[in-house]
């Protein structure tokens, strides 16, 4: 991947994965090596996070498609020659700075939106009580503002771009 030429962001917007992908099987080992070396490299590099998430799950069986998928992230740090600081980082934040970050995917659906309700009842009361104790405080964030983003879905470049800078992956 020396000479591959670089791309402006490490996932496809609108890409589709599967693991019923009938396409051509990859080796395996070769595959598992190169995921579990970009998982690694998110410990600094907190802008690859998603789509080193969505290429991990096809681990067991990848296919050319997950392939490309996982070598599109080696074309993304490429192209990239910025600083590459360390960010402890949900998006969460004191002041201007990141201090936490999470993002997984659901182990389970929900079958009702009683069970959702019940979840989102519980942290509701909870961040209350934590805000009348003046432990924390809440801010509105607009959806084109939303950091978090950057670590659930493949964004447009643009956008992919101008979310990097607060999470401290990058320098204005």
């Amino acid at each position: 991947m020396e000479n591959c030429n670089p791309v402006s962001t490490p996932a496809e917007c609108g890409l589709k994965l599967s693991k019923d992908d009938k396409g051509e099987k990859v080796n395996s080992t070769e595959f598992r090596s190169l995921v579990r070396s970009l998982i690694y490299l998110t410990c600094t590099r907190l802008d690859i996070l998603y789509a080193d998430g969505l290429v991990s799950r096809y681990m067991v069986a990848p296919t050319m498609s997950h392939w490309n998928a996982a070598k599109r992230i080696l074309r993304y740090i490429k192209g990239d020659v910025d600083d590459r600081k360390s960010t402890t980082g949900f998006v969460f934040f004191v002041g201007d700075t990141t201090f936490t970050w999470s993002s997984k995917k659901q182990p389970i659906v929900t079958l009702s939106t009683c069970e959702a309700d019940k979840h989102i009842d519980t942290r509701y009361h909870f961040l209350r009580e934590c805000v009348e104790q003046k432990e924390v405080m809440l801010k509105y964030v607009k959806t084109e503002d939303q950091i978090a983003d950057i670590l659930m879905k493949p964004l447009m470049q643009d956008v992919f771009v101008k979310m990097r800078t607060p999470l401290g992956v990058m320098k204005n």
